[in-house]
């Protein structure tokens, strides 16, 4: 399977999470991960909304691919944050292919921190002993862009139109004044509103009234 090199492209694939049942026994469960500019989350499936769990990389501070399990690697957390996690998040990719391209991404992110850079490595690297400060992201919109990006879950979201504000009231001669021949002075006629701009939606607010034009519209 070929993959893209781009390092700093968003990921997000099925991975396999290590949990621990009650008995104590470890258990590989598939989780839909999705891979940030500063964050990890995963998800149940790819169709829930709300992740299972959001790991910010600046909690981070290394990754360690395991060698006595093939295709995993563990993200170590940084002193100031080991007490809030309960244990550090070990994955297990499919393939060596996609392990090493994780490993990459992530890794790449890790060096971007402004703290520390890690050492140029060939896969897979030495661990490194080197501590780096806890620190948060402010995530904006274009974070949150990414993110809905790679559900395929999303409603498609729809925009109210626009209901023209301009109405005004044009008399019409009644069938005896149009008998009689009255004509109404254009002077208490009020200035004809500007023509709609016609709307690609066709909504049926965005349709020219029948006042303003000679075909009339049908909509079934």
């Amino acid at each position: 399977m070929d993959y893209t090199t781009n390092l700093d492209a968003p990921r997000a694939a099925w991975l396999f999470k290590m949990t621990h049942t009650s008995f104590g026994r470890i258990k590989w469960a598939p989780r839909y991960f999705i891979l940030l500019d500063t964050e990890i989350r995963y998800y149940k499936d790819e169709y829930t909304d709300t992740p299972s769990q959001i790991l910010h990389l600046s909690d981070v501070r290394q990754i360690i691919p395991l060698m006595d399990r093939p295709n995993t690697f563990r993200l170590e957390p940084t002193l100031d944050s080991y007490a809030k996690m309960k244990q550090p998040l070990t994955i297990e990719c499919s393939s060596h292919d996609e392990m090493e391209l994780w490993y990459q991404c992530i890794h790449h992110r890790l060096s971007l921190a402004p703290v520390f850079s890690p050492p140029s490595f060939s896969f897979p690297s030495k661990k490194r002993s080197a501590h780096h400060h806890h620190h948060h992201h402010n995530h904006n919109r274009h974070q949150q862009h990414l993110h809905h990006f790679f559900k395929k879950s999303l409603k498609s979201s729809s925009s109210t139109p626009t209901i023209p504000s301009h109405t005004s009231y044009v008399p019409i001669p009644s069938l005896s004044q149009q008998r009689r021949g009255v004509i109404i002075p254009t002077s208490l006629m009020p200035p004809s509103p500007p023509s709609p701009v016609p709307s690609a939606s066709l909504h049926p607010l965005d349709l020219p009234s029948s006042s303003t034009t000679s075909s009339p519209y049908f909509i079934n």
